[in-house]
C-alpha cells in the first residue's frame, strides 16, 4: 500500500500542475476529478488482494457477488451525482464504488478464506499518506504548490522508508532465533 499511497499522494497534490502542463490551462477544471479518481489506485491494490484470494481460493461466485454490488452502488452513486457535479460526480462515484468493492472482498474473504487483518496492514500507510496530503495542501498554501507536493512526497517516503527499516531489523532478530 505505501507505493500505492505515494502515487495518490503525487497525484492529488501535483493534478493541478499535470493537467495544466499535459493539456495547458484551458483544462484546469480537470485537476479536481483527478485529485480524486487518483483514489482508486490505492483502492484497487487494497480489494485485488482480497479478489485474487478469493479466485485462488475457488471462491470466484463471492469475487463476482462483490463486483456486482460494486457496480450496481457505482452506478447509482453517478446517476445521483454526475449530473450535478460532472465530472467531479462521476469521479466520486468510482472511488465509493471501489471503496465498497475492498469492503465486499475483505468480508467475503474473512468469511470463505480465512481473517486477515486488513486494517492493521494498511492503516499506517493510509494515515501516512493523508497527513502528507493534509500537510502538502497546507505548505502550498503558503509556499506554493510545488514545495508542497515536493515536501508532502518527502515526508511520505521518509516515513515509509523508516518503516521498511524496522521491518528489515525486525526479519534479522527473528532469523538469529
Amino acid at each position: 500500500m505505501w507505493a500505492a499511497c505515494l502515487v495518490a499522494l503525487i497525484g492529488t497534490l501535483f493534478a493541478p500542475v499535470i493537467v495544466q502542463t499535459v493539456y495547458g490551462p484551458d483544462y484546469a477544471e480537470a485537476a479536481l476529478p483527478l485529485q480524486i479518481v487518483i483514489w482508486m489506485i490505492p483502492l484497487a491494490w487494497f480489494s485485488g488482494h482480497f479478489r485474487y484470494s478469493l479466485i485462488a481460493a475457488g471462491e470466484q461466485r463471492w469475487e463476482f457477488g462483490a463486483l456486482a454490488a460494486t457496480v450496481v452502488v457505482t452506478l447509482i452513486c453517478a446517476w445521483m451525482t454526475a449530473p450535478s457535479l460532472g465530472a467531479v460526480g462521476a469521479a466520486i462515484s468510482l472511488v465509493v464504488g471501489g471503496a465498497i468493492n475492498g469492503l465486499l472482498a475483505w468480508l467475503a474473504v474473512a468469511r470463505r478464506v480465512g481473517t486477515f487483518d486488513a486494517a492493521t496492514a494498511v492503516t499506517s500507510s493510509v494515515v501516512a499518506c493523508i497527513v502528507c496530503v493534509a500537510s502538502g495542501f497546507a505548505i502550498a498554501a503558503a509556499a506554493g504548490a510545488l514545495a508542497g507536493g515536493v515536501i508532502a512526497a518527502i515526508c511520505y517516503l521518509v516515513i515509509g522508508a523508516r518503516r521498511d527499516t524496522e521491518i528489515i531489523r525486525l526479519a534479522r532478530v527473528w532469523l538469529q532465533r
